[in-house]
Order: C-alpha cells, then structure tokens, then sequence
C-alpha cells in the first residue's frame, strides 16, 4: 500500500503545484491550498483539516505524516470530506474555489455504515 500512497503524495503536490503556478487564476500573489485528509467511518476520527497556506513545504510535511492504517470496509467518507471542504475551511468569499478529491474507493451512502448502494 505504501506505494500507492507515496504516488498519491506525489500527485496531490503536483496538482497544488499547479495551482500555484496557473496564469489563468486572477490573484497572481495569493494562492493558497488546503488539505483534508481523511479515514473511513470505522477507522475513528474521519477527517483530518489542514487551512489555506501558501507554503508548500507545510503541504509537503502534511502530506509527509501519512500513512496507509485500518481498513474495514470498501467504502470511503467522501461526504463528510466534502461537508468539511464546504463548512470547515477558510474559503475568501471572492477567491477562486478549486476541490479536487481523490479516493481509492466508492462513497458511503447516506447512512455512513451502509455501503453507497444503500445511500
């Protein structure tokens, strides 16, 4: 699993890199990038928030502290991360907004310990 995760780090600092470095956002001077990690349901806590930063050395060490664990179903917490992309971050009311998720596995359903079938 850990080259999976090793590659997902690298691409996930490849996108923020890209972020960063795009001419077609408007704000040349004041980009920034979040993290939120995230588990599944029956793995204990769910997400994991890292704010806006314009430091890509702190995405790299949040990324950096990661590590493949638990496990106990196929299904993925893909609406809890999404609630806390919308209602936990500090987004700028006026600033370009960018999400791009990424997850190995199909959501939960809306009963979090049913499988997305059932939701």
């Amino acid at each position: 699993m850990q080259p999976y995760i090793k590659m997902a780090e690298e691409k996930i600092e490849y996108i923020a890199q890209q972020i960063f470095d795009s001419k077609l956002l408007v704000d040349q001077e004041d980009r920034r990038v979040c993290l939120i990690a995230y588990l599944d349901y029956v793995d204990g806590n769910v997400t994991y928030v890292h704010q806006f930063t314009s430091d890509m050395s702190k995405v790299r060490a949040w990324l950096a502290g990661y590590s493949a664990t638990g496990g106990g179903d196929a299904p993925e917490a893909v609406a809890t991360v999404l609630y806390d992309a919308v209602e936990k971050m500090n987004w700028r009311p006026t600033g370009a907004r960018i999400c791009v998720l990424i997850t190995d596995a199909p959501p939960h359903g809306v009963d979090p310990f049913n499988s997305y079938r059932d939701g």
